[in-house]
Formats: structure tokens, sequence, C-alpha cells
């Protein structure tokens, strides 16, 4: 399989990309991968995560990670104002299922 160019990417390196679900299993994944190929990372959370900064920032630099409080997804206010100056969106975040009760 013959492997794409950067410049023939949809949206350019050094673009800002939102990802939801940042610090899950496969939104951290997706993080380091864009922000290994270039790309300015805006990562959503649902409570505060230091670590998750600190840990993109030393690697990739000061100005590579931010991460953005979105407790619920549903604030359409909240994710509108994450969503400003991006130029794409990868959504990956998985609501947890509460309150679940066996049937058996």
């Amino acid at each position: 399989m013959a492997s794409i160019k950067k410049e023939q990417y949809a949206i350019a390196p050094r673009s800002r990309v939102l990802v939801t679900g940042a610090n899950g299993f496969i939104g951290s994944h997706v993080v380091q991968q864009l922000l290994s190929l270039g790309y300015v990372v805006r990562g959503t959370v649902r409570s505060q995560k230091p670590w998750l900064d600190e840990l993109f920032r030393s690697k990739y630099g000061p100005n590579s990670f931010e991460s953005v409080v979105i407790p619920d997804l549903s604030d359409y206010d909240t994710l509108r104002k994450a969503m400003r100056d991006v130029s794409g969106v990868i959504h990956v975040l998985c609501p947890a299922m509460r309150n679940m009760s066996s049937s058996r």
C-alpha cells in the first residue's frame, strides 16, 4: 500500500484538530498520532487531567496540545467554544454507561 504524502492530507499539518475523549485509550492514541504528524491538538476531557497536557507537551512542545474540560458533550455552548479555530474534529468519546442493571 502506498503511503500518502503530507501535501495530500485533507487537513494540512500544523492545523488544529479537536479530539473528543482525548484521555481515553483510543483518544490518547489518536492524539499521539496527530502530534507525531505535526498537528496541533485540542482534546476534550470530562474532568481536569493535568498529566495529559504535561505528557504531550513534554514530548511535542509547549504549544502542541491543550485540553478543554467538557463534563457533558450535550452542553453545546461549551462544545462550540472548544471547536473554535479548529480545522477538523475526530470524535472518539464513548459515553460511560451508568446505572446498568443486569436483566438476569
